[in-house]
């Protein structure tokens, strides 16, 4: 008969692990990666107010801590199959199961947790963000500036909402050669627009910061296509060919005649003479 008491450690040390791998589970079932609040002067609206987030990192280090917790677990299921502790066993292998548990839980209570995709930060100190909650065919979008945030969120003003549902809503803008092709584009220009772009050159939502008015869906049809150039950028040829080709189509995000002849006036004289060009047909 094996005598089980130079294995009792292995027991008290098994419950320590159960009791902190459960306190870690429950955290990941529980815990709401973000959140918002309504904006109180449109309380019939679903008008947000701010989407607080809680830092990568930590959930980063959640995780991290879990996967340990679930090879520990293992690691003593194991032992005690091996020890003939069935207990044991039984114990580390539900205690580990509750692992993926926990994981289901979490997504059925918020399958669309808020992501902020990407931001700036500008010469006044100001950090604007892209973020997206989206599951499905549930798609918001937004713009916001960061309000506050401590060691474990982050909390920003929403400033434009949009959707990513179909039917979907956007301009079609040139933007400044060079740029980086990638997944939501912020621009913060100088003469203090905010603009918000989903994938290539389709802005999905605008910001005016000095009139403090924000443009999304059909209101975006009111702007240039050359917000987001100064007077002496050089112009992104494949939006230039992008916009072009679809001028004179029903494809969604064309700019209007209006919103050209206000460019024509545009301090870039690039710009202007794309103005007339996009023009010239209808002249």
């Amino acid at each position: 008969m094996v005598n089980p008491r130079p294995y009792r450690w292995l027991t008290v040390s098994n419950w320590t692990v159960v009791a902190v791998s459960s306190a870690i589970f429950v955290v990941i079932a529980l815990l709401p990666y973000s959140w918002t609040t309504n904006n109180l002067a449109t309380p019939q609206a679903d008008d947000l107010d701010t989407v607080t987030v809680v830092r990568p990192e930590c959930k980063r280090y959640l995780v991290y801590t879990a996967t340990a917790c679930i090879v520990i677990l293992l690691v003593y299921g194991i032992l005690g199959l091996y020890r003939r502790t069935q207990q044991l066993a039984t114990l580390s292998f539900l205690t580990a199961f509750a692992s993926p548990v926990s994981c289901v839980v979490a997504f059925v209570r918020d399958p669309a947790p808020w992501q902020i995709h990407s931001e700036i930060r500008d010469a006044d100190g100001e950090t604007y963000c892209f973020a997206e909650s989206s599951f499905l065919q549930g798609q918001r979008l937004m713009l916001g500036r960061l309000h506050s945030e401590t060691q474990w969120t982050r909390t920003f003003r929403v400033l434009v909402e949009a959707t990513g549902d179909s039917p979907r809503k956007y301009l079609r803008i040139v933007r400044p050669a060079g740029v980086v092709e990638e997944y939501a584009q912020v621009y913060r220009t100088n003469s203090g627009w905010l603009l918000g772009l989903r994938h290539d050159n389709n802005c999905f939502f605008a910001y005016d910061l000095n009139a403090g008015k924000s443009y999304s869906s059909s209101e975006l049809e009111e702007l240039s296509p050359f917000l987001a150039l100064d007077g002496t950028t050089e112009l992104h040829e494949p939006d230039v060919a992008d916009v072009k080709s679809k001028m004179g189509t029903k494809f969604v995000g064309v700019p209007t005649d209006e919103s050209l002849r206000k460019s024509l006036d545009h301090p870039n004289p690039r710009v202007q003479a794309l103005a007339a060009q996009l023009l010239e047909p209808k002249r």
